[in-house]
């Protein structure tokens, strides 16, 4: 095209655009808003996807989690409904069982009331392995650092235990049993609470675990714990249902949960 007819070009569109000004206008108006309103949408696209792609690393990439239920069906005479609960050795197990599981952790929940000073919250308190930070994709504060393996090995493990009040005849002989086994598991300190813990607390004494103890009642458990224990130490605590172990749950969570360390 000539410069003769670019400019015969511009003179036409000058008289044209004087002649339809407030055409051109309402249509640059409406170009310049459909312009404006695509950007905002896919600005508002990618934020979603963003914040999408940070809560799902959040919870954690290519895991899976498994949660406790009930069952749908009746089986061999058991109704249906009944509560599934997991245990440390079903975690143990999938990873033995399992080799394409490079990473495994527990994780045991519960909502308590902890204080800080005059500050106290509703927390959830949680309790988990060290790889739990790796799979969770946990990003610790400056100056602060998740759990590791040398923690687990340093860590003072202390075995709180209550009856076994299913066992019928064969008590005595499983609570002598259970004994043994937390004195060969490398427990620092064992405390059995009920008339057939105590079967279990002498024979972990005779198979060499010196700070072995037994109390009658819930309050003399707990008074015990309280002395003994620091913060750091690891805590298990197990019993039939009918021990209601979850008060020494409670009890130390009301007076350690609120601690630095």
């Amino acid at each position: 095209m000539s410069t003769a007819e670019l400019l015969l070009v511009w003179r036409l569109f000058r008289v044209d655009a004087a002649r339809n000004r407030k055409r051109i206008g309402l249509t640059v108006m409406a170009i310049a808003w459909g312009t404006l309103s695509i950007v905002l949408l896919l600005s508002f696209g990618e934020g979603m996807k963003r914040s999408f792609h940070r809560t799902s690393r959040g919870m954690g990439e290519g895991i899976g989690v498994l949660w406790p239920g009930a069952t749908t069906r009746a089986y061999a005479g058991l109704p249906s409904g009944r509560a599934i609960s997991f245990t440390d050795e079903d975690a143990e197990l999938l990873g033995a069982r399992i080799p394409e599981i490079t990473a495994i952790s527990r994780e045991y929940s519960k909502r308590v009331p902890v204080a800080r000073g005059t500050k106290t919250v509703n927390a959830r308190v949680r309790g988990v392995d060290p790889s739990f930070g790796a799979l969770r994709n946990i990003i610790p504060q400056a100056g602060g650092r998740f759990l590791d393996d040398l923690d687990s090995s340093l860590k003072r493990r202390v075995v709180v235990l209550g009856d076994m009040l299913e066992l019928g005849p064969i008590a005595e002989a499983e609570h002598r049993a259970i004994g043994r086994a937390v004195a060969a598991s490398g427990t620092a300190e064992f405390v059995g609470l009920g008339r057939s813990c105590r079967t279990a607390v002498e024979a972990a004494r005779e198979a060499g675990l010196a700070e072995s103890h037994h109390a009658d009642t819930f309050e003399d458990t707990v008074a015990h714990l309280l002395k003994r224990l620091a913060p750091g130490d690891a805590v298990l605590v197990k019993g039939s249902r009918g021990m209601r172990m979850e008060r020494v749950v409670d009890a130390l969570l009301a007076r350690f949960g609120g601690e630095d360390g």
